[in-house]
Parts: C-alpha cells; sequence; structure tokens
C-alpha cells in the first residue's frame, strides 16, 4: 500500500512538473480590476500618389466592476479613468489626438460564456465624445450618418482595446499541448467586416514575479470582406479588399490560476492590404501597410494611485 502511495505521488509530480496535469481555467469575475492596455501602432497608407506614414501611441486605464456574473457570461461596469496618446507623422511634431476627453466615461460590457465574444453597450457617452472629436462644433448639427460613423468607429476604437483582455476559454480542463478554437466577426466598421478565427494552446507553465503561471498562446487567421449593400461613410463605399501576404495577429497570456484570470496579455497583429473606394462615381486606390503591438496588464490597485 505505502508503496503504491509513493508511485502516486511521484506520477503525480511528473504530470505536474512537465505538463501533463490537467487544468481549468475559468475567471474569477467577482473582484474589481484595474486594466491598462498600451498600443503602439505604425502605419503607412498611400493614397492618390502619396504615401503618409505615421505612428501613435495609446494608453488607457480602466476600472473593471462586476454587476452580473451567471453562466451566460459576465457583464462588467467599464470606466475610463485615463485615456492617453500621441500621433507622430512624418516630418511633423507629436501631437496630442482626442482620447484624453473620454477621461471618465463610463460604459458596459457583456462577456459572453467562456469569453468567445463581447458586447458594448450604454455607449452614448463614449459615441457624443468621438462626434465631437470628428467634427468639432459641427457636431451639433450632425446628421444621422454622422452619428452612424462615430458610433461605429468608438465601438472599433474600444473593441480593438478591449477584446484581447478578455481571452478565450476552452470550457473544459486543459493539458499542455491542448488546443481549442474561438471565431468571431467584427461588424462595427462601417465599410468592412473583419472574421478572426483564431486557435489557442496551452504552451506550457512558466515562473511569473515569482508566481508559476499558465501560458496561453494564440495565432489567427483573418479576413476582411467589403459589407455587402454598406451604405458607407458619406459618400465612400469599400468596393474590395486584397490581403498581400498572410496578416498576422498573435499573443500570448500569462494566466494566474491562484486567481483565476490573466495578469498580463501581449499581442503583435501586421497587415498590408490594398483596398479600392468608390467616391461619388470615381474608382480610387489605396494600399496600407502597418503592425500593431499591445501590452494588457490587470491589478487590484490603480496603478496610477502612488
Amino acid at each position: 500500500m505505502k508503496k503504491r502511495i509513493c508511485l502516486s505521488a511521484a506520477i503525480l509530480f511528473v504530470f505536474q512538473q512537465f505538463g501533463l496535469a490537467q487544468t481549468s481555467l475559468e475567471w474569477n469575475f467577482k473582484e474589481v480590476l484595474y486594466l491598462e492596455v498600451k498600443h503602439v501602432g505604425k502605419e503607412e497608407m498611400s493614397l492618390f500618389g502619396e504615401t503618409t506614414t505615421s505612428e501613435s501611441n495609446i494608453r488607457f486605464l480602466f476600472k473593471v466592476s462586476p454587476t452580473k456574473v451567471d453562466k451566460a457570461g459576465a457583464i462588467l461596469d467599464i470606466t475610463i479613468l485615463a485615456c492617453e496618446d500621441t500621433l507622430t507623422k512624418k516630418e511633423e511634431n507629436a501631437r496630442k489626438l482626442m482620447f484624453k476627453e473620454f477621461k471618465d466615461q463610463q460604459f458596459l460590457l457583456f462577456v459572453k460564456q467562456n469569453n468567445k465574444e463581447i458586447e458594448l453597450s450604454n455607449v452614448n457617452g463614449l459615441n457624443a465624445v468621438f462626434l465631437k472629436a470628428l467634427f468639432g462644433d459641427k457636431a451639433k448639427n450632425a446628421t444621422d450618418d454622422d452619428k452612424r460613423i462615430a458610433a461605429s468607429l468608438a465601438e472599433a476604437m474600444f473593441r480593438t482595446h478591449l477584446i484581447d483582455a478578455f481571452v478565450c476559454l476552452p470550457g473544459n480542463a486543459v493539458a499542455v499541448g491542448d488546443k481549442w478554437r474561438n471565431k468571431r466577426v467584427d461588424l462595427s466598421d462601417p465599410l468592412s467586416h473583419l472574421t478572426i478565427d483564431q486557435e489557442y494552446v496551452l504552451s506550457g507553465r512558466q515562473i511569473h514575479d515569482g508566481k508559476k503561471v499558465e501560458v496561453i498562446s494564440w495565432a489567427s487567421r483573418i479576413e476582411l470582406k467589403p459589407v455587402n449593400n454598406a451604405k458607407g461613410i458619406r459618400s465612400v463605399k469599400l468596393k474590395d479588399v486584397k490581403p498581400i501576404g498572410n496578416p498576422q495577429n498573435e499573443g500570448t497570456v500569462l494566466w494566474d490560476n491562484s486567481v483565476r484570470r490573466p495578469i498580463r496579455v501581449d499581442c503583435v497583429q501586421s497587415y498590408e492590404f490594398e483596398m479600392v473606394f468608390e467616391s461619388e462615381g470615381e474608382t480610387v486606390k489605396s494600399r496600407r501597410k502597418g503592425s500593431d503591438s499591445f501590452v494588457i496588464q490587470f491589478f487590484t490597485k490603480n496603478p496610477d494611485v502612488k
């Protein structure tokens, strides 16, 4: 009997050391968290024979407070505590953008079961800020079309900065090497629909800041298509999109099972597209090439309060 116990303990030790033991990845949405997103984007855009190069640096700090958690998912109250950004274009000095106006805005985020999708709601404040940023003093006389554009762009921006923080989970226990998939369609862009097919893998374990964490990695297949019968943006419609090479969307998640959530997410994206627009009966061709890197961290205390 004693030998069998020792043997069982030895086997369990080997499984744990070499990643053969199964791990349950279930998010604990019951605590208030502070979510910091740092984003560096670089883009080169060619239009009408001219090429513009730009670099943006963006930082958001969100307070994330759970309001309802059940089997369907979690409803989170999001408060924007900080929003900082600069945009640098070639041969221009860095200039501040509009994101500071989002400070203190609130909205709701519905994270569906196993984080397969997120939905934003109660976004009137976000839409109003974006409308003013786009149209300035003319915002008070904005048309319904202008308001639709502002709402679409606001949703796209906040989805972009939040979606990878809430990594999709497998819904069952997994061992190192196990994979799972998730496909989602982003309909927020008024001109195009983005389909992202992501494959996740529990790739191993490591020590981070003195704690043992699970490492989840992902890679994606990306498809961008024009919206059929789209109203477009004013007189502009997207007619065709052709990817050049393979768009990249890859990431790594450090998951702390002792608190049942991620503590850090790093992801990189790169893309190059040829795009054909129609504007007032004329065909316009454009080319966009860019990259984005995101560093996302979770805190239990506000990192901006010393």
